[in-house]
């Protein structure tokens, strides 16, 4: 039983009887452990993804001022010359950067309905959990 259908028939209470959702509940929080793991994962490979162009872009930086492609004669024709040039790798540090919100968003998600779950074991005198 999924989260989304346990709160259905929460909110029902005629639908259920106290055994059958403390029953329904245990099931779901033992999937929980593994649905956390793989929540955090996927925020860890998103940090690791935004690092990784994070240093790409740091390498390109520095090898386009050695290199003398860059020729502004100030430190702001500089930095727009380098901004124009890195104008690719700072689109994917964004995308990579809005990807690694929507991580962590579900990760506060899959952390708040276990939370959720174990709230409505306690209120079903299920203490134990």
């Amino acid at each position: 039983m999924s989260f989304e259908s346990l709160k259905e028939t929460w909110a029902n209470p005629s639908n259920w009887t106290h055994g059958q959702l403390g029953h329904e509940i245990i099931g779901e929080l033992l999937e929980y452990p593994e649905k956390l793991h793989r929540a955090e994962l996927s925020v860890i490979a998103a940090k690791k993804r935004v690092d990784e162009i994070k240093k790409q872009i740091e390498i390109k930086r520095n090898s386009l001022l050695l290199s003398g492609v860059i020729d502004g004669k100030n430190v702001e024709v500089r930095e727009a010359q380098i901004d124009a040039k890195l104008n690719e790798e700072k689109g994917a540090l964004s995308v990579e950067k809005e990807n690694l919100e929507r991580q962590e968003l579900n990760f506060k998600l899959v952390e708040d309905e276990y939370r959720s779950l174990l709230a409505i074991s306690r209120i079903l005198g299920n203490e134990d959990f």
